[in-house]
């Protein structure tokens, strides 16, 4: 049964990109929330050893993990920023897209609006989000690089190649997935922005 204003009354115009920017601000803002909690036991980084079987090398892990806890610890404030601030844009983006839906009251057109500027937020957020990962990623991928000779199925390689194949890799999945998220809000910024979207909404607005 459909409730009345409820996204079954909708065009699928609508109703796909509402749910996907719902889907995709509630995962970014979950993680977002995650690094945020993280970032709280960094001031008091465990130093045990990392135990892992096999010939991964526990001690190339070690020198990843401690790195990635000093490289978050010297971008400490700014990090927490960044991640505080695309936490409130991801839910501000969220509640608006769920009222384009379910408007209880409130304008279609408005919510529209307000999730185009949102979405526009997000974006530019994640993006200097990522290139604080990718500077994290670069700094681990560098330290584990150092220690991975000891890897007897590395044993070939020296030292500076891991280092800079570890290192190159590790900012390649940092802007790889920044690119994702990046792309998916630009895309449904400018999906909302459609002179096609505002008509549909603004009709809706004006049906008794």
């Amino acid at each position: 049964m459909n409730l009345p204003g409820g996204p079954g009354k909708l065009p699928l115009a609508i109703r796909n990109p509402s749910l996907a920017c719902m889907a995709l601000s509630a995962i970014v803002g979950f993680v977002s929330l995650s690094e945020l909690l993280g970032l709280v036991q960094v001031s008091e980084p465990s130093r045990s050893p990392i135990q892992v079987p096999g010939s991964l090398g526990s001690e190339a892990l070690q020198k990843g993990y401690e790195a990635h806890l000093t490289a978050l610890e010297s971008m400490r404030v700014p990090r927490v920023l960044i991640l505080s601030s695309l936490g409130l844009v991801c839910a501000l983006n969220f509640v608006s897209a769920s009222r384009v839906l379910w408007p209880r009251g409130l304008r279609r057109e408005s919510m529209r609006r307000v999730v185009v500027s949102s979405s526009v937020a997000a974006a530019v957020l994640r993006t200097l989000d990522g290139a604080q990962l990718a500077v994290v990623w670069r700094k681990v991928g560098a330290a584990w690089g150092r220690s991975a000779s000891v890897i007897p199925s590395l044993s070939s390689l020296t030292p500076a190649e891991l280092e800079a194949s570890a290192r190159a890799w590790g900012v390649a999945i940092a802007v790889a997935q920044t690119a994702a998220v990046v792309g998916a809000y630009a895309a449904l910024s400018q999906y909302f922005r459609r002179q096609k979207v505002k008509q549909l909404l603004a009709a809706m607005d004006n049906v008794p």
